[in-house]
């Protein structure tokens, strides 16, 4: 059975336990967040060692081949390029529909986020290049680590024969970890969905963000169905745009449900490689950088919902063409410094945003604090999909494909 099968079916049979068992009792919620956590563990467990040799070899080959310079500057280039489009489409769509303003009050903030460039950076080169593979959630360090093994593997290869050798085959053995665990996952899809239900319920039941929600699910519909499409087939015009819509399937789902750009970059790098054809060397090195820096779905939804924001506190529908910029600059830029947190970044980026523009909007996020879970989950399977298109558009310019037929799609 094909994963995205296995995955729907886990969704659906997650949608009618919530029906049936609602999950009122204390009991019944903390066993199904121990189990949501779980998987979510579970999802993460074979990211580290994955990403840590599987780039190791990429950087290898790619600097062996002397096609290092090109792919970097392709992968970044489609990186920032898709950043840049869905900034600016977040931001003609929160213009040009004008959402209900939100009736409610503000809490007092108790805690307001902070970005710290110095330890985003810092963070880079930890005092022992082992601590870059043993971070939690943060996988930039364990990726520059990877380059620079890589690269001085390249430059002294009598002399790393066998270490290569070493890392290529562990590169495999987690590989094939990633099997097991991808396949697995789809149980863990039915306690996820059930938490992803009790999450959406209450927000849509109160009325207040039904709009919003509406919205976005539009948004995603046109970018899925329309804007990727059409990027693709002007960019490759060879390409087979429902090969790459159907490989996305599982990764989006994966990324929806559990709103982790961690756990999807394994489910997304195994569909680009064994769906879509993407050759290893290519797939190993470009797919951890989109999961990293690729946040453009976040940079998207923090313009909308800042926008949101700012119609809220200044009581009208108009906004200054200037905010207008400063919020899309500012959305764009902070996306990329996003690296840090696998799961709700773009509810963190809105609060770096408020806390930016001062003037009483330092607790605007609070307006939107309850739609966090959800609106992050879209952001999530916004970046899947477009890992999925960026990477097959790399791979095509570069000449990096193999023909698989769709009935062998995994």
């Amino acid at each position: 059975m094909k994963i995205w099968m296995k995955y729907i079916i886990g969704i659906i049979i997650g949608i009618l336990l919530t029906v049936i068992f609602p999950f009122k009792s204390d009991t019944s919620l903390t066993l199904l967040n121990f189990c949501s956590d779980l998987f979510i563990h579970f999802g993460r467990y074979i990211v580290l060692p994955l990403l840590f040799f599987t780039a190791t070899s990429a950087w290898f080959t790619l600097r062996d081949e002397k096609r290092l310079l090109r792919t970097f500057l392709w992968t970044a280039g489609v990186i920032v390029a898709a950043s840049l489009l869905l900034t600016i489409f977040g931001l003609i769509s929160a213009l040009m529909v004008h959402l209900p303003k939100i009736p409610m009050s503000i809490e007092n903030s108790t805690e307001i986020s902070s970005l710290n460039l110095q330890d985003f950076i810092l963070k880079l080169f930890p005092y022992s290049g082992f601590a870059a593979i043993l971070e939690d959630a943060y996988l930039l360090p364990a990726f520059v680590f990877a380059g620079f093994a890589g690269f001085a593997a390249a430059a002294e290869k009598n002399d790393s024969k066998a270490a290569v050798s070493l890392i290529n085959s562990l590169a495999e053995i987690c590989w094939t970890i990633l099997k097991f665990f991808t396949e697995v996952f789809s149980i863990g899809m039915i306690a996820l969905m059930c938490r992803w239900v009790l999450n959406f319920i209450p927000l849509w039941n109160s009325g207040i963000f039904k709009s919003l929600i509406k919205m976005l699910t539009v948004d995603l519909l046109i970018l899925t169905f329309v804007i990727f499409p059409l990027t693709l087939k002007i960019t490759c015009p060879e390409a087979r745009i429902l090969k790459v819509l159907y490989s996305c399937i599982a990764p989006f789902f994966t990324a929806f449900i559990t709103g982790d750009s961690n756990i999807s970059y394994a489910v997304n790098m195994r569909h680009g490689r064994e769906s879509l054809g993407i050759k290893n060397e290519l797939a190993r090195f470009s797919f951890p950088m989109f999961s990293i820096l690729s946040r453009g779905g976040s940079a998207l939804i923090t313009t909308i919902c800042f926008i949101q924001i700012n119609r809220f506190y200044s009581g009208s529908y108009g906004i200054p063409f200037a905010d207008v910029l400063w919020i899309g600059a500012s959305a764009f830029l902070l996306s990329f410094v996003l690296a840090q947190l696998p799961t709700g970044g773009a509810f963190f980026a809105i609060t770096i945003l408020c806390a930016m523009k001062g003037s009483g909007f330092s607790a605007g996020y609070l307006l939107l604090k309850e739609t966090a879970p959800v609106v992050c989950c879209y952001a999530a399977g916004i970046d899947a999909i477009t890992a999925m298109f960026g990477n097959y558009i790399i791979a095509y310019k570069n000449k990096m494909l193999h023909t698989v037929e769709i009935k062998k799609f995994i």
